[in-house]
């Protein structure tokens, strides 16, 4: 089990680009690629969302949720890495690497503001909308089968160009989800591709896939069709609620971050009332390993005061961060950072391994 309290405010890596006579082959082979087969669409496995109460080596969190996935990874594999090209990934946010202070107090706080009634508003409405993201990394006909050992698995997979050996991505495309729960307890879902983010101007001209705004999935799930391994109805005690998420973790070594990922969850399938996110707090603040990072901008540029826990319970050192607005305590954000050794993922901590924004 990692320490939380460690200060993990190091640089980050600068970025190392490939020569340009190889950049230069390189974005041939991805126009030739583009060239020779059906301009392909960035679209993430469209399965119906339903929450896994399992753990995959690597990704540690459940995919609610299809998302987007985008890992560029350019390398000669008989060479030391020295001349890789990183993949596009989020920034890591400020705050997130910050060391770890007492959080007991400002949550409870927070807990406290989330129970008024003034502010209890925003949990009335009737509609979950997110933005997410997943890094992954997935080769050329593995579809069907576990992910490899160091790898996130294949759920929200990877937009690609296969060129033949592992698959390359050249983008990070996050998914826009629109969750809709009607009167008749059916929900509506619509996700849409979000705006993608390219590494380099030359990787974007190579690669005219990715289309902000195109529609992935619009369905209606009848009622009942959503799964959760999660009681519909969540405890307002704090112990109690405690119990309930983490009978989901029953093999949890880090209950922490068990539980940072179980309310991340919770809130992407379902509206969370305000006395659930009370009571979700103020258990927050009763959890060993749980710090305040302090005052953060966020994906969407809230402001928002984020929480931490450190875990190595996937087999790679990450950070857990909940990001929750200090008016409302309200939840804003869930993101991973791999902190330590990545693995069997071309890329260097520290690095963002998923986000979700709640819009």
């Amino acid at each position: 089990m990692s320490s939380t309290g460690l200060n993990l405010a190091f640089d980050l890596p600068q970025r190392r680009e490939l020569p340009a006579d190889r950049r230069d082959a390189m974005r041939r082979l991805l126009e030739d690629a583009v060239a020779a087969r059906p301009r392909p669409r960035l679209r993430p496995a469209l399965r119906r969302p339903q929450v896994r109460p399992v753990l995959w080596p690597a990704a540690g969190l459940v995919a609610a949720s299809a998302v987007a996935a985008a890992v560029l990874v350019v390398s000669n594999l008989g060479s030391d890495g020295a001349d890789t090209a990183y993949a596009a990934t989020p920034p890591v946010l400020a705050a997130e690497l910050a060391m770890g202070q007492p959080a007991a107090t400002e949550l409870r706080s927070l807990a406290t503001t989330a129970a008024q009634p003034q502010v209890s508003a925003y949990a009335a409405a009737d509609t979950v909308t997110t933005e997410s993201w997943l890094l992954t990394v997935t080769e050329t006909g593995a579809a069907d089968a576990p992910p490899a050992e160091g790898r996130a698995p294949v759920e929200g997979a990877a937009a690609s160009l296969a060129l033949g050996a592992p698959a390359v991505t050249s983008a990070v495309v996050p998914v826009l989800r629109e969750q809709r729960f009607l009167a008749d307890g059916s929900v509506h879902v619509r996700e849409t591709q979000g705006e993608a983010r390219f590494p380099t101007a030359e990787w974007s001209e190579a690669d005219a896939a990715a289309t902000p705004g195109t529609l992935l999935l619009d369905e209606t799930i009848p009622a009942g069709g959503l799964a959760s391994a999660y009681p519909e109805l969540l405890a307002t005690d704090p112990a109690a609620l405690r119990a309930q998420l983490l009978a989901v973790w029953p093999q949890a070594g880090d209950p922490a971050a068990a539980l940072f990922q179980a309310l991340h969850e919770v809130a992407s399938t379902r509206v969370v009332d305000a006395s659930v996110q009370a009571a979700a707090l103020t258990m927050l603040a009763d959890e060993p390993g749980v710090v305040a990072l302090g005052e953060t901008t966020d994906r969407r540029g809230r402001v928002a005061v984020a929480f931490g826990t450190d875990s190595d319970d996937t087999g790679l050192d990450r950070r857990h961060v909940l990001m929750l607005d200090p008016q409302t305590g309200r939840l804003l954000g869930y993101e991973e950072v791999l902190t330590g050794d990545t693995g069997g993922l071309d890329v260097e901590a520290p690095v963002v391994a998923t986000y979700t924004v709640f819009l």
